[in-house]
């Protein structure tokens, strides 16, 4: 719900500035692109948006206040994500706010970066992997970062923070991405009846998978910290069994 409430209105607003809020282009080209769709499936997406010039009015209150009002709590609830993965303490309140803000106005630019490489690889016709190949590394980036910036006491190592990204891209920007354009047509077509709100619900349903997506990449970067690493001074292990219920 965080991610469809947060990452998907100011993605869209973020698109739309980059394309000078052009009234000619639906906001549902963003999706239409990144998920290669086409047919039945891109044209249902499109009419199920406006144009970008109508998100123009909205730039400057959602992009500043959304960011503050949701998108800072969401990168408090991915630190919090984290710590529980990696079994370590959690950030004092206020690093945390700073760092996670911080994440996230990272987050967004990877996003639209990535996007851009790629579709700058695909209009100059050089094929479809090297242009795929090279938008990967704004990804490759930021999940290396994302430890560093999220935890206590993690290992600044080159080697280390390469796999910690190597474990993102490969969960986030291929895996996800390739499934992406498999799935999403199928979701989509499960709700073609429903309208603009069948729209909506796939692109609720593929934030739930986006979210599981994250929390593997915590998960799976956690149990790759060697456990006999010594911690630093203030920290403590987190075990199962000083956790909350």
């Amino acid at each position: 719900m965080e991610l469809f409430t947060t990452v998907l209105p100011l993605t869209i607003l973020g698109f739309s500035a980059a394309k000078g809020f052009a009234a000619d282009v639906s906001v549902g080209e963003i999706f239409i692109r990144q998920l290669r769709l086409d047919g039945q499936a891109a044209e249902q997406v499109r009419s199920a948006f406006g144009s970008m010039s109508g998100t123009q009015t909205w730039w400057t209150v959602m992009g500043l206040a959304g960011f503050l009002i949701w998108g800072v709590p969401m990168a408090l609830t991915v630190s919090k994500m984290y710590a529980a993965a990696w079994q370590r303490p959690e950030l004092p309140t206020m690093t945390r706010l700073w760092r996670g803000a911080l994440w996230f106005a990272l987050y967004l630019p990877t996003m639209f970066v990535s996007e851009r490489l790629g579709m700058a690889g695909r209009a100059s016709e050089i094929g479809e992997w090297l242009p795929f190949t090279i938008s990967l590394l704004p990804p490759l980036l930021f999940w290396s970062l994302t430890p560093v910036l999220l935890l206590p006491g993690v290992p600044h190592r080159r080697g280390d923070l390469l796999r910690y990204g190597l474990v993102g891209v490969l969960v986030n920007a291929v895996i996800l991405r390739l499934a992406g354009r498999l799935v999403f047509p199928q979701l989509l077509a499960g709700w073609e009846g429903f309208g603009p709100i069948g729209v909506a619900m796939t692109l609720l349903t593929w934030s739930l998978v986006l979210g599981v997506g994250w929390v593997l990449t915590a998960c799976l970067t956690g149990v790759m910290v060697d456990s006999t690493a010594p911690l630093e001074a203030d920290e403590e292990p987190v075990t199962p069994l000083m956790r909350q219920p």
